[in-house]
C-alpha cells in the first residue's frame, strides 16, 4: 500500500480527530528524543498533536497533526526521518515519519513481509537507516 493509499484509508470505527494514546505519543518521542535531538521543536508540536487519521490495514500507522496549526495541505507529506526495529514478536519492521509544511505529519510503521499488524517496534531495538534523509 502506498502511503498516499495509506493516507487516504477509511479508519476502522473510531472517531477523528482523537487523542493520542500514550503508547503512540511516547513512541513518537521516543524517536525525536533519540534520534532528532536538535529538532526540539517536534517535541513542542507533538504536545498540542491529535490523531487525525489511522491506516485501515491494521499497521500501527498514524497520521497526526498540531492542533493550533491550519489544516495540512494536501500531498505535501515528506520523509524526513527513516529507520528500522523488531516487534516484541521478532518481526521486523520499518519506521517513517513525515512533515508536512514543516509540522510532524504522519508516523509510519510497516513491515518487511506480507503482513498487517498494530504492533510497534521494542523502543531498544529501533536503529535508523543509513539512507534517512535526516539534517542537521
Amino acid at each position: 500500500m502506498s502511503v498516499l493509499e495509506m493516507n487516504t484509508a477509511e479508519p476502522s470505527q473510531a472517531t477523528f480527530p482523537r487523542p493520542l494514546t500514550e503508547t503512540e505519543r511516547s513512541f513518537v518521542a521516543f524517536l525525536i528524543t533519540k534520534f532528532l535531538p536538535t529538532r526540539n521543536y517536534l517535541q513542542e508540536q507533538l504536545a498540542d498533536s491529535v490523531v487525525t487519521r489511522i491506516c485501515g490495514c491494521g499497521c500501527p500507522t498514524f497520521d497526526l497533526w498540531e492542533t493550533c496549526s491550519p489544516a495540512p495541505p494536501a500531498s505535501e507529506a515528506r520523509v524526513f526521518w527513516q529507520g528500522y526495529g523488531e516487534t516484541a514478536r521478532g518481526d521486523s519492521v520499518g519506521i517513517l515519519l513525515f512533515e508536512t509544511a514543516g509540522r510532524l505529519s504522519c508516523c509510519e510503521v510497516f513491515y518487511n513481509a506480507d503482513e498487517s499488524r498494530a504492533d510497534l517496534p521494542v523502543f531498544e531495538s529501533i536503529k535508523e537507516s543509513p539512507t534517512s534523509p535526516v539534517q542537521p
